[in-house]
């Protein structure tokens, strides 16, 4: 405890190492005055902690605000090109449509039609429903054409290179056409298939339709 001339050895024990381990060196000096003075060393040493304790407060304040602020800057940084690039992203989007949009053909319910240079082309494949790894009987029919050109078939994906995958077909009547084929299930389970029609010497048309897997 605290004595009226000096402090107890007791106490000065027991602030000896917080002293130490708290206080600049040139603030040990004006402690170890203080010893012989209980009036001065008791505001000096609640003043020296209060000290510690507010750099150490500022400090870790600042540390969450270092941290805090990089968090912002990153957030920031991957967000505003997204916010930025909305219009060209809703333009990429509009141009680049999903294959399902696409379709214009319910090929599982019955032949499809398109009008094409003054010529009705019907296109219709057996047997349904259509699937994906079966044989295919693919049949087109040509209305308002005379002495048309055998056409052909060319099956491939939206947006995909599959390859050729061509099916020939052959008169079997006037203006009907048909021919064998298969339809491959594609590794992405994506089932939208466009039959390309090609008529010689006149041009092409498209079926955009769905197969089952």
């Amino acid at each position: 405890m605290l004595h009226s001339g000096r402090l107890s050895s007791t106490t000065s024990e027991i602030f000896d190492p917080i002293i130490k381990a708290n206080v600049r060196s040139d603030q040990k000096v004006h402690i170890r005055i203080a010893w012989s003075n209980p009036d001065l060393y008791k505001p000096l040493i609640r003043s020296t902690l209060w000290d510690k304790f507010m750099n150490q407060g500022v400090k870790r304040m600042l540390d969450r605000f270092r941290i805090y602020a990089w968090k912002f800057l990153v957030l920031i940084v991957v967000c505003l090109p997204m916010v930025v690039n909305q219009g060209a992203l809703r333009e990429v989007m509009a141009a680049d449509p999903s294959p399902e949009s696409l379709i214009n053909c319910d090929i599982q319910q019955g032949p499809c039609r398109k009008e094409f240079s003054g010529m009705t082309v019907t296109l219709d494949i057996h047997p349904k429903p259509v699937k994906a790894m079966k044989d295919l009987k693919f049949e087109v029919t040509v209305s308002g054409g005379k002495g048309t050109t055998a056409p052909y078939i060319d099956l491939g994906m939206p947006g995909m290179n599959m390859g050729p995958n061509r099916v020939e077909l052959r008169r079997v009547k006037d203006n009907v056409f048909e021919g064998q084929g298969i339809i491959v299930r594609c590794p992405s389970g994506r089932r939208t298939w466009i039959a390309t029609v090609t008529l010689p010497e006149v041009g092409k048309v498209e079926f955009v339709f769905d197969v089952i897997y």
